[in-house]
């Protein structure tokens, strides 16, 4: 699918609802009917292959040296919600301002 710019392909994920419940999963059930089993998106910048066939699943997983998908992305500004060091979530007052600060000097 075509990607919009910064977003990627994240408005065409589907937020899977049971019920009225989030129960906070993507859904990529209506791309894969419309793209096939394997398809490419873009998650903002990242560019992600996402597939439900096992042959394919099987050949990225596998440790042979002959696979070529060994090196994989890590999407690092996840990693604010995990250090709890960013400008969101943030329990260091000294850490906060100084984010807070530059954040808005560089948008203002």
């Amino acid at each position: 699918p075509l990607p919009l710019p910064i977003i990627g392909n994240l408005h065409q994920i589907a937020f899977h609802k049971i019920g009225d419940i989030d129960i906070g999963t993507w859904s990529f059930f209506p791309l894969r009917k419309k793209y096939g089993e394997t398809f490419e998106i873009y998650l903002g910048s990242v560019r992600a292959i996402i597939t439900g066939d096992p042959k394919a699943l099987d050949k990225v997983y596998n440790s042979s040296s002959k696979n070529n998908f060994t090196i994989r992305p890590t999407l690092n500004g996840l990693s604010e919600l995990r250090t709890h060091n960013g400008l969101l979530l943030n329990n260091d007052e000294k850490s906060w301002s100084r984010n807070r600060k530059f954040i808005s000097h560089t948008l203002l």
